[in-house]
């Protein structure tokens, strides 16, 4: 019995590491504007490494990704994320996307701006989004 218990607890465990590294937390906190307007619509997400998803869909129809670790902007494919109100689920670690700089996805250098609490950045229709978290 106590070897069950102890393999049911080491399995939660695991479970919960991999659930982790795979789980977008929605960032309540926070003002989206682009090209200076407020956008309310906008849905953003951090995960345990600090890279921000922006869900723009309801806004201009992309999503983006901003990986803090080597300052990219990039466009994740929407089937590999299972999206809930307060999270988003990737189905890969890390979550792949297309660098917008490359032809694929635009060509457009994002000339991202990070900082403690604030990033902006050139979207691929060239408009610029800027994200304060509070």
């Amino acid at each position: 019995m106590k070897k069950r218990i102890f393999t049911a607890i080491v399995l939660i465990a695991i479970f919960g590491v991999i659930a982790v590294r795979l789980t977008w937390i929605r960032a309540w906190r926070t003002d989206l504007t682009l090209d200076g307007h407020p956008v309310n619509d906008a849905r953003i997400y951090r995960n345990w490494s600090g890279d921000v998803l922006l869900d723009l869909r309801p806004v201009s129809g992309y999503l983006y990704v901003v990986r803090r670790s080597d300052t990219t902007v990039g466009i994740p494919n929407a089937s590999f994320l299972i999206e809930c109100p307060a999270f988003v689920l990737a189905r890969e670690r890390p979550l792949r996307v297309v660098d917008i700089r490359t032809d694929k996805a635009g060509g457009i250098n994002p000339n991202l701006i990070l900082s403690s609490g604030t990033l902006s950045f050139r979207a691929t229709d060239g408009k610029t989004i800027k994200l304060i978290s509070h």
